[in-house]
């Protein structure tokens, strides 16, 4: 799902700021939609604090409308307002260190965009590090996993099990993510020369 479908609940200078990111800095899809998606987060919680209901209530923070958010809204806020999201997204989104460093992320993209162009006076995000969350090894089927997978897969009764074989040969031979192999098309697969092409982050081939 594309992000631009959004764009009609948003306000212009996070549209602008979206539409540079795919198409100045040739972003993925993907990547602009979950940026998008933390920036909305974070607008939320700016309407949300503005309320200032009793108590927190995920579906009505879900269906809270972001349209009004303005740059002025941006020009005024300081570094506590950012400490305070994230404090947010700790104790009440119960979100992990990672996805609180990807938020933040995503903020400090949008806020050097407006103010490299000169639509607010400072930088909110400008002195926030990310929180250190260490290094997660990854994990891995050895080759008798892979071969026992292969084997259910290939030995199911599902209607479609040679597709599926296929698609988890491509997984283990390539290692790609799924967002790239479903972005697979019939025109990146040459079978006379035995190659497939993959549209990797960056739009990298």
């Amino acid at each position: 799902m594309k992000y631009s479908i959004y764009q009609k609940q948003n306000p212009e200078f996070l549209n602008n700021y979206l539409n540079y990111k795919r198409c100045i800095e040739h972003y993925s899809n993907t990547t602009v939609r979950e940026d998008y998606f933390d920036i909305r987060t974070f607008f939320r919680y700016l309407k949300f604090k503005e309320q200032n209901p009793k108590e927190f209530n995920i579906d009505d923070f879900k269906q809270l409308s972001i349209k009004d958010i303005t740059i002025d809204d941006m020009n005024n806020l300081i570094e506590k307002d950012i400490d305070n999201f994230l404090f947010f997204l700790r104790y009440e989104l119960n979100n992990t260190p990672k996805s609180r460093n990807k938020k933040l992320a995503s903020l400090k993209g949008l806020f050097k965009f407006i103010s490299t162009n000169n639509h607010i006076n400072r930088n909110p995000t400008a002195n926030h590090k990310s929180t250190n969350t260490g290094k997660r090894l990854p994990k891995y089927l050895n080759l008798s996993q892979s071969k026992k997978m292969l084997s259910k897969v290939i030995n199911s009764e599902q209607r479609n099990k040679i597709r599926n074989y296929a698609i988890v040969c491509v997984f283990l031979n390539c290692g790609i993510r799924l967002g790239e192999l479903v972005n697979i098309d019939l025109t990146d697969i040459k079978f006379d020369e035995r190659t497939l092409k993959i549209c990797g982050k960056g739009n990298k081939e």
